[in-house]
């Protein structure tokens, strides 16, 4: 709730000071658009789109874990997960586009030294000036500290699923069976090592790179997804020749 109201409150804030300037920046991102599609290419500008989708892809765990946890849902399962699908595709889409229009209102610049988030906050709340007190400060730490804190919940959503996947695959002896055990605490807690293990290895191998942990996340996420997608078209050709019904 505190990562949802700092942003819901920074975005409708810049929405708010800078709304007379969209109209000039939707029209200003057209024109950069179409200039460099005329410049590069279309293709290169495509390929430009699909690396910032791609980059975006870990937003696709949250659907994924959704996906992974319906059978802990209470009843109508069904409903319970649509209903949450669509509560968390409308945040989502609130939350990124807000934010990236707000960039560009704000004309938040890349920084070398800070995230584009904090320089937007700092843009946003830095002048605010309340019966002679400067709360723009704190707003802006309390603002990255509940992104920090929300993306700290998300990182464990890999030790929640992949050891439910990694039980479920070892029932049908796609891993070994010791992945399907129980531990004391009634967790499948070989699956949580290996996920830690595999944790720490990314972590060493890429030298805590950001950037190159988060080009190796997206990549995981789309292989992730390609493959249950095409294993799940798979499976339905196959039933519908079974029972065309």
């Amino acid at each position: 709730m505190l990562f949802l109201g700092t942003h819901v409150l920074m975005i409708a804030t810049a929405l708010i000071r800078h709304g007379t300037q969209i109209p000039g920046v939707y029209l200003g991102a057209i024109h950069e658009a179409g200039g460099a599609a005329a410049q590069l290419g279309v293709l290169p500008v495509l390929l430009l789109f699909l690396r910032a989708y791609s980059l975006g892809g870990g937003t696709y765990t949250g659907i994924e874990a959704v996906s992974n946890g319906l059978a802990l849902m209470r009843e109508p399962r069904v409903e319970t997960g649509k209903r949450t699908m669509l509560y968390m595709a409308l945040s989502l889409a609130f939350t990124a586009s807000g934010i990236i229009l707000s960039y560009l209102l704000t004309g938040a610049r890349p920084h070398p030294t800070k995230v584009m988030n904090a320089i937007l906050a700092e843009n946003v709340f830095g002048d605010w000036q309340i019966a002679g007190f400067a709360p723009g400060h704190f707003l802006v730490i309390l603002t990255l500290a509940a992104a920090g804190s929300i993306l700290f919940v998300a990182a464990q959503t890999g030790f929640l699923d992949g050891p439910r996947i990694l039980a479920n695959m070892a029932v049908d002896s796609w891993v070994p069976r010791r992945f399907a055990q129980l531990s004391d605490r009634l967790v499948t807690n070989n699956g949580i090592v290996l996920m830690g293990l595999a944790a720490g290895a990314a972590l060493i191998y890429t030298r805590g790179s950001v950037s190159g942990l988060l080009v190796m996340y997206a990549i995981n996420v789309f292989v992730t997804f390609s493959l249950t997608l095409i294993g799940m078209t798979r499976h339905w050709w196959q039933e519908r020749r079974r029972d065309p019904a």
